[in-house]
């Protein structure tokens, strides 16, 4: 989508659906007319954006437990992707700081627990990407529920538990009984923008 390529994923379907998935965002028009698009595009002419030795770099590691090669053993996967690099750590010591090293919805504070969680996904806007009030210091477990939906938060900083269809077990139901009801306050400054906890659960609710 930066590069303005056709829409490549857009051939990427569901196997009932015939559609792509929801997070698909790079076309908006008819599906006939990206695949179009994407198969007439000489895509031989574009070049690749990462560096050609990559491929050629191999890994050894120890044999620990002097096992000989059997049919267990298999090479790595080399793939190359486009990533956050740098930006991701950056943007979680800022969200460190906003929030005091402390989940904003528990009282977690272990550095290593705690993640960067971002209300609208960082392939949705690249403008929003490193923006603190698109960010939520969030622990680990709370960052998955967040991110699946079965934890919301509305524009008033108030925390939705969704009713879970099977029983989630006695664990995650005490986890989820010491949730806070109400979003941690962050520093002034850096409070969750209200149009995009609004644009996460309008989101949710499609």
């Amino acid at each position: 989508m930066e590069k303005g390529h056709p829409p490549l994923t857009s051939i990427v379907l569901g196997k009932y659906s015939h559609r792509p998935g929801s997070g698909f965002i790079a076309w908006h028009g008819h599906m006939s007319e990206a695949h179009s698009r994407v198969f007439s595009y000489p895509w031989s002419s574009v070049q690749r954006p990462f560096d050609e030795d990559v491929l050629s770099r191999t890994g050894s590691y120890p044999n620990h437990f002097n096992i000989p090669s059997t049919q267990y053993a298999v090479p790595d996967s080399k793939v190359t992707v486009n990533g956050r690099g740098p930006y991701q750590d950056f943007y979680r010591r800022m969200l460190h700081y906003s929030y005091r090293g402390a989940c904003a919805l528990c009282d977690t504070r272990l550095s290593h627990l705690l993640v960067a969680s971002h209300i609208v996904p960082w392939a949705v806007d690249p403008a929003i990407r490193l923006d603190p009030h698109n960010g939520i210091l969030l622990c680990k477990q709370h960052d998955a529920l967040f991110e699946h939906g079965t934890i919301s938060i509305g524009v008033d900083g108030m925390v939705n538990v969704r009713k879970l269809p099977l029983d989630p077990g006695v664990d995650l139901k005490a986890f989820l009984e010491r949730t806070r009801a109400r979003l941690r306050n962050p520093r002034p400054g850096f409070e969750p923008n209200p149009r995009f906890l609004q644009w996460r659960v309008a989101k949710a609710k499609q």
